[in-house]
């Protein structure tokens, strides 16, 4: 089985699978996200929760936002608007990982709504699922028994309830756990994602940590400037990763480049500049022929350099 945090990630290695292995023997191996596995537990076995858990396998998951409060005369505790309406800005406050113990009354009117609408969001099937597992040792050996490998993708973003639920589950197994993931790439510390999850695999599980140094795909201009950015990236006191190419490819001059300014203005100046330049020398292209890819907030970046780029 192989958990990733994100669906698009679970899907590419399934497809990976199936070219590699064929449609027969790819059948053998499931690829899934936690959250899809953690809701796979709670519909299988939900009848394991305790008893203050009122909600069964018929319900629908949706994340809890802003869409949940729109008509909210819904969720009211003794005629007054839920106190906890902030904590779904929060997905863990209103779900402790481990049910056994009943949450205070408010919290658990939440949980009763949610289960009167047969609706609940991901953090609450985190936790039921957590629960199941914990509380019950003949789920543990049916999914023990059922994956002999476990690969852990982008472990990077795995969050610490993540990793506490696959510690309960795979930890003094059989199972072969390999998680792969770079710290370098950590996108996902606003949901919750821990950088300290290889540090406790290797103590709990007594992995190895091996470091991939090789890039089968890059030029080595893209390399150089992979090893330029990791040395800044790398924490003091530790060693930067250095990454070695074996594409054969010849890199074009000024494929890639990296500069640093202090401000979107000055940013904007330069690149009005360096792409004058390049009109100025060649008729055969426009202002239309150039594109500017921008990580986030886009309108924000148009609004403050609109005039340079005009001018």
């Amino acid at each position: 089985m192989a958990l990733s945090f994100k669906v698009d990630a679970a899907a590419n290695i399934k497809n990976r699978v199936d070219l590699r292995c064929g449609k027969e023997l790819a059948q053998r191996f499931d690829a899934s996200t936690f959250d899809a596995f953690f809701i796979s537990i709670v519909r299988r076995f939900s009848s394991l929760l305790p008893d203050w858990v009122l909600i069964n396998e018929d319900f629908d998951v949706y994340p809890f936002d802003r869409n949940w409060w729109d008509d909210y005369e819904l969720l009211k505790l003794g005629g007054q608007p839920c106190k906890y309406r902030s904590t779904f800005n929060n997905q863990d406050s209103h779900s402790p990982l481990d049910l056994n113990k009943k949450p205070d009354q408010e919290i658990d009117k939440i949980w009763d709504y949610c289960a009167e609408n047969k609706t609940v969001d991901y953090a609450m099937c985190r936790s039921m699922a957590f629960t199941i597992v914990k509380n019950n040792i003949q789920v543990k050996n049916l999914i023990l028994s059922t994956y002999k490998y476990l690969f852990l993708d982008e472990f990077q973003d795995t969050t610490d309830a993540q990793y506490n639920f696959i510690k309960t589950i795979f930890n003094d197994s059989d199972t072969v756990v390999t998680a792969v993931g770079d710290t370098n790439q950590m996108i996902m510390s606003w949901a919750g994602a821990s950088s300290n999850n290889f540090e406790k695999l290797e103590k709990d599980f007594n992995s190895s940590i091996i470091n991939l140094v090789i890039n089968h795909r890059s030029n080595s201009k893209i390399i150089n400037l992979i090893n330029h950015v990791i040395k800044d990236l790398t924490p003091v006191g530790e060693k930067a990763v250095i990454y070695e190419g074996t594409a054969d490819k010849k890199a074009p001059p000024n494929c890639i480049g990296i500069k640093a300014f202090h401000n979107a203005q000055s940013e904007g100046e330069y690149i009005a500049q360096y792409i004058n330049v390049i009109l100025s020398n060649n008729s055969t292209l426009t202002a239309s022929d150039f594109v500017l890819i921008l990580r986030q907030k886009a309108e924000d970046y148009f609004n403050q350099t609109e005039n340079i780029f005009q001018k």
